[in-house]
């Protein structure tokens, strides 16, 4: 599961503020759950995503040339649309300045007749703040 959380500015008084964790694949879910037709980006988007973005950075989270810096281009863009866009469901309370995301993964048990031992225990990976920059801002804007 994917979640973020935002530095925000607030249009009211100037003042900065750090959000909560957010839950963008519960919001995915959701979209999806009783859904007969479930769009193609409600069920993957989020996930080609942070698919790509981990396989194009190294163990250090540096990015693996063009591809981790694209990866980060578009994650930045999609967690943007869903905070800031059209329909966002996620009332941040002013603009958003940076990103953070945290990636959990929960191993599925083995099947019951089977004798493989496996940790089933989640694991997070914390990803680092990203600044959001114009370009991330204007092409969202865009696409509303």
């Amino acid at each position: 599961s994917v979640q973020v959380r935002a530095e925000v500015l607030s249009a009211r008084d100037g003042s900065r503020r750090t959000t909560g964790w957010i839950d963008l694949t519960a919001q995915d879910v959701e979209d999806i759950r009783g859904n007969v037709f479930p769009s193609h980006t409600q069920q993957n988007q989020l996930r080609r995503a942070i698919d790509w973005y981990g396989n194009a950075h190294d163990e250090e989270g540096r990015p693996k040339g063009m591809r981790g810096r694209l990866s980060e281009a578009y994650m930045r863009r999609i967690v943007l649309l869903r905070l800031e866009g059209t329909g966002s469901r996620a009332d941040v309370g002013g603009t958003v300045q940076r990103i953070q995301l945290r990636r959990t993964a929960r191993p599925v048990p083995a099947p019951h007749w089977s004798t493989e031992k496996r940790s089933t225990e989640p694991s997070s990976r914390l990803m680092p703040w990203w600044d959001i920059t114009d370009a991330d801002r204007s092409r969202t804007e865009t696409s509303r």
